[in-house]
């Protein structure tokens, strides 16, 4: 505690110069958070993604034959298997937009786990032709509840030349993960869709698959390939988390990019830090030599360089990372994460401490092996 008043004292010696330092360090830490925060919310979503939940893609965009099914569910490791078609709507008005979802829902909601349902609401969804699952967001958002008839503004057109889907909701589902990517997707039968469609019938956007052990994900995935390399419609199967790996790679290697951009920005704040507490000591030149005739060892003025840069780099970091946090909500929409990662916030607090003992090693050093003759000579 007796340090406690020095540590001050020496901090505002000069207040311009620490107010200056201060806020470069906290601009510092500022970027730091927002881009590793970034970095491990992408890392996070990734490793949300399962591993043996896959997908079978067209290669080259055209919709896969539906025919396709029955030769890939002979492929030894398969669990769960559904097709899957895709169709962009809206409801009342174009803002209100939906992602229709036609596959066999009990399946696809057993394939994929993290949807909170009612089993017997899913059951009734197979002996009834337009029952739809909805997510709980949407019927919260519309006023939906059990029973209502809806019809949607679909994006593919019927054989009775409308683009109007009519739907009976039978029940609703819900991500338990928190994620929003579910928040507008509607189920629905793809029967009701294959023969309704004007166009297009007997083909599917893709096929979602589940299978027994996440480490033969690699096998199935070449095994499906080759059953139609030499087809008309060419697939590619990946697991979800290859995919969603696949789709972040083609924005560029984003952790090269956020890397390179804070080991800059902390080299010049480290040079800034540096040439500052240099030329604080330097200052204090006889004050450290009239603390050492007063009684304080070596360690203790050692100690007490040491100790202001550690305030003044804890602070700063303090505030840098929490003007970060402040502002990542305002991500959610790009990376669908709302809250920074508190790995990021942990990772910032152990910098700052590094960063603050490499600024400050060298002075502190020097201050530590001052001869107290000739720096009272000095003065």
């Amino acid at each position: 505690m007796k340090f406690l008043p020095l540590i001050w004292c020496g901090l505002w010696r000069k207040p311009a110069r620490t107010l200056l330092t201060f806020f470069s360090i906290a601009v510092a830490f500022l970027l730091f958070g927002l881009l590793q925060g970034v970095d491990s919310a992408f890392e996070q979503i990734i490793g949300q993604n399962k591993l043996d939940r896959m997908f079978v893609d067209p290669r080259f965009g055209q919709p896969i034959p539906f025919s396709y099914k029955a030769q890939i569910e002979r492929v030894k490791g398969i669990t769960k298997i559904t097709e899957v078609h895709f169709m962009g709507a809206y409801y009342q008005e174009m803002n209100n937009g939906m992602l229709v979802i036609f596959t066999i829902p009990s399946v696809w909601l057993a394939i994929r786990p993290e949807y909170a349902h009612q089993q017997p609401q899913v059951d009734r969804v197979a002996g009834m032709r337009t029952g739809v699952i909805v997510s709980q967001w949407m019927a919260e958002h519309n006023g939906w509840k059990v029973g209502d008839h809806i019809t949607v503004k679909g994006a593919i057109p019927r054989k009775d030349g409308g683009n109007d889907w009519a739907f009976d909701i039978v029940g609703f589902m819900r991500n338990t993960e928190g994620r929003d990517d579910g928040q507008r997707q509607v189920l629905a039968n793809w029967a009701y869709l294959d023969e309704a469609r004007a166009s297009g019938s007997g083909v599917v956007s893709r096929f979602l698959m589940r299978i027994g052990n996440a480490a033969h994900a690699g096998r199935i995935a070449r095994e499906i390939d080759a059953l139609f390399t030499n087809s008309a419609v060419a697939t590619r199967t990946q697991s979800e988390q290859d995919q969603a790996s696949s789709r972040l790679a083609q924005i560029g290697d984003f952790k090269f990019f956020t890397r390179a951009i804070i080991s800059a920005v902390f080299f010049a704040m480290l040079f800034l830090t540096l040439n500052t507490t240099m030329e604080s000591v330097r200052e204090r030149t006889s004050e450290l030599a009239t603390l050492k005739t007063l009684g304080y060892p070596d360690t203790g003025v050692l100690g007490l360089v040491l100790a202001e840069s550690v305030v003044l780099f804890a602070a700063a970091a303090a505030l840098g990372l929490a003007i970060a946090a402040a502002l990542f909500p305002l991500a959610r929409t790009i990376i669908g994460v709302a809250v920074l990662p508190s790995a990021v916030v942990i990772l910032g607090v152990g910098l700052a401490v590094v960063a603050a003992f490499i600024s400050a090693i060298v002075p502190a050093m020097r201050a530590r092996s001052l001869n107290i003759v000739q720096a009272l000579a000095v003065r």
